[in-house]
């Protein structure tokens, strides 16, 4: 059974990895694929098995011209970023700072914060940029406008409720304050609870997950340094691929790691590299007086990536479950409605030959709603993206704990190798926004520093 796995992921599965010894050299920076083969066949072939080259028989069948791949790769990318349309995430990061993460050297500054307000969280939030309708000068103009306003709306909507010799309507008037009114102010009340309710929840979710997450890949990195510690080649992918996994947290956008998740996922590479030790050759003496790896780190190490994968996999979907722009529509449509009953309710009975008239306080109370109503949109939209405004995700936590990894995978690995590879790391990410600009016509939000290549 076990072989029969293994045969047929070693011939369908091609698999994306990041080079786990690279080395900056003009064959490196010349476009290749990087595929490699299941973890039984790298052990098969050899650390001398680069990654830029096709190792394995991933590639035996080949179904499809050139030309229908490609149309194929673009499709289904297409596929994957359909939210596009219906999310507000369009950029992304878990850090209260990416500043800190942009050079290695700025980690070492870490020891010496002894105030807590250089994570941002404590500072003033940034306000929210949903555009200029929710402006200050643009609610003051709103505001102003309602105010002067609200005389010619009276007069223009009089004819709705008062007859000809200017007497109220009753079955007008009975019918605005015994049930139009009630019933809508219950509608908007109940979804606009509703909406708040459903977006801070996914707020906190969010939050509790990250942490979560981030806090098992810190565990896996200190085990794997017992875990492969006779083991060089091993150690280095499995350090290498849990500081991309913290890259893509904190300067890659949502729709990248969805993507990652379908060509080069870091975590998958991590939980192959422990799911490689076979049963029988850990149980064996010889092994085991060589390496030190046990059962129970096995075990272990085995629970927790998989726990990691599942959180990333809630991570995902709770950033993606965002209401439809309807959803707001229908709040605008009842905060309207709600307006229109106000001032049909606040007009009085016109005089004779004159116009109808408005009390000042109504035109107020008229006034102060609309204002009202304004915050309450902005205070919803606001909560629509957890990354951005007043309302955003705290990340002290999750960027404490990012440090605490980097910081640790720069122990192990040395401050020189881990520098090469970042900066052969991000080469490769500029590569891959310009490849797929190309492809699909559409550009990856991505981090200042990571711009795609002309």
């Amino acid at each position: 059974m076990v072989a029969e796995r293994r045969r047929r992921t070693d011939s369908a599965c091609v698999l994306f990895m990041f080079n786990s010894n690279i080395r900056a050299s003009p064959a490196f920076l010349a476009p290749k694929p990087t595929i490699i083969a299941p973890p039984w066949r790298v052990r098969e072939l050899g650390p001398q098995a680069g990654h830029g080259e096709f190792i394995g028989r991933g590639v035996a069948r080949n179904w499809h011209s050139a030309h229908q791949r490609s149309t194929q790769r673009t499709s289904m990318i297409q596929d994957l970023f359909d939210t596009k349309a219906r999310s507000q995430l369009v950029s992304r990061t878990y850090a209260s700072d990416p500043s800190l993460f942009r050079d290695i050297d700025t980690l070492d500054k870490c020891s010496s914060w002894t105030d807590p307000v250089i994570f941002s969280d404590q500072m003033a939030l940034s306000p929210t940029t949903r555009g200029a309708l929710f402006s200050t000068a643009i609610r003051s103009l709103l505001v102003v406008a309602a105010f002067m306003s609200f005389p010619t709306l009276v007069e223009e909507i009089a004819p709705l409720i008062f007859l000809k010799d200017g007497a109220l309507s009753d079955e007008v008037r009975l019918g605005l304050t015994g049930s139009f009114l009630p019933g809508v102010s219950l509608l908007f009340g109940a979804l606009f609870s509703y909406t708040i309710s459903l977006l801070v929840n996914r707020q906190i979710k969010i939050e509790e997950i990250v942490n979560a997450e981030v806090s098992a890949l810190l565990s896996i990195v200190l085990h794997m340094e017992d875990y492969f510690r006779y083991s060089p080649v091993a150690l280095e992918a499995a350090m290498e691929a849990a500081w991309r996994h913290t890259d893509t947290l904190i300067f890659q956008s949502r729709y990248q790691e969805i993507l990652l998740l379908v060509q080069d996922d870091p975590l998958e590479d991590l939980m192959r590299l422990i799911i490689a030790v076979d049963d029988e050759v850990l149980a064996s003496d010889a092994h085991r007086n060589k390496s030190g790896v046990h059962r129970d780190s096995l075990g272990y190490l085995r629970g927790v990536s998989s726990d990691l994968l599942k959180l990333r996999t809630t991570r995902l979907s709770s950033e993606g479950r965002v209401l439809p722009p309807v959803h707001f529509g229908i709040l605008v449509i009842l905060a309207s409605m709600l307006l229109f009953g106000f001032t049909l309710a606040s007009a009085q009975p016109p005089t004779v030959d004159g116009p109808v008239a408005a009390a000042f306080e109504s035109r107020v109370l008229f006034t102060l709603l609309v204002f009202n109503f304004s915050l309450l949109l902005e205070f919803a939209l606001d909560l629509t993206n957890p990354f951005v405004g007043r309302y955003k995700v705290r990340r002290t936590t999750t960027t404490a704990i990012m440090v605490k990894i980097r910081s640790e995978i720069v122990a192990v690995m040395g401050r020189k190798h881990m520098k090469t590879f970042d900066v052969m790391f991000n080469i490769q990410k500029r590569r891959t926004l310009r490849d797929f600009k190309r492809e699909t016509g559409m550009t990856l939000p991505s981090d200042n520093q990571i711009q795609p290549l002309p």
